[in-house]
């Protein structure tokens, strides 16, 4: 489940993103965009990662279109889903990229309001997962503060972690420290499953700084934006991996 942050900071343009490589490519180098750019791209990225790993997801604009409201969401200008039961997927991928195309930065950060839809719009297919015994992923695109503060926003993830078996992922696109900053305590005092990203260079100097052994690479990237219950994924920027673990983790990628 991804919940993307279009509010009006998003036009801000201090997004980045990494161009995918081409044959002959050596190296890329990230490239400026605005916030709402590298949002896109990496929604994107996602809907066609999981369309080909015929993974269902959904897609939530984080403030509806005008004339929506939470209990009235439209599909295809509100939210798209990837299913494979539900059709054409390479259909599917391009409705993700018409309803990106046909929204932009307007509003405010409603995250509480928002989780709260969301949870009751995605209750029979939560409730699915739980009688399959699996798992379901939260990720929260975003670059600002939510509105009503953490506390609100905390309740209502916490209530979503008590009902289901749900991992949270916060995938920030802003560079301001004071935004950073706030989901790390978010993440340091949450007693749920929560990872907090940043773009691709951003972590991959982060992880340079502990586990300089590693070349961090955009497949890589793209699977913990998604949400991944393997843990190495989760340790990578927090500490030196020991020998056992860079062992671990060399043959789960190969």
């Amino acid at each position: 489940i991804f919940i993307l942050d279009n509010s009006g900071s998003t036009g801000d343009d201090d997004g980045l993103y990494v161009p995918k490589l081409r044959p002959g490519d050596v190296n890329v180098e990230a490239q400026p965009c605005t916030r709402w750019e590298e949002i896109k791209r990496m929604a994107i990225d996602q809907a066609e990662l999981n369309a080909q790993a015929q993974i269902p997801c959904k897609f939530f604009l984080l403030n509806p279109s005008q004339g929506s409201d939470w209990d009235d969401l439209k599909a295809g200008e509100d939210y798209c889903e990837i299913n494979p039961l539900h059709g054409n997927l390479q259909e599917q991928v391009q409705a993700v990229k018409r309803m990106l195309d046909n929204s932009g930065p307007t509003g405010t950060t409603p995250l509480a309001e928002c989780i709260n839809a969301v949870g009751v719009h995605m209750e029979a297919e939560m409730e699915s997962i739980i009688d399959e015994d699996q798992r379901a992923y939260l990720v929260l695109v975003t670059d600002g503060l939510p509105d009503g503060g953490m506390d609100e926003m905390v309740q209502e993830i916490r209530k979503l972690c008590a009902e289901y078996p749900l991992f949270v992922v916060v995938r920030l696109c802003t560079s301001e420290q004071d935004v950073v900053d706030y989901y790390n305590e978010v993440d340091e005092e949450v007693e749920f499953s929560l990872d907090v990203l940043c773009n691709l260079e951003s972590e991959a100097r982060e992880i340079q700084q502990v586990n300089p052994w590693l070349s961090y690479f955009p497949e890589l990237h793209s699977i913990r934006e998604g949400g991944t219950n393997l843990r190495l994924l989760d340790l990578l920027d927090e500490r030196p991996f020991t020998g056992d673990e860079i062992a671990k983790f060399i043959q789960m990628i190969m």
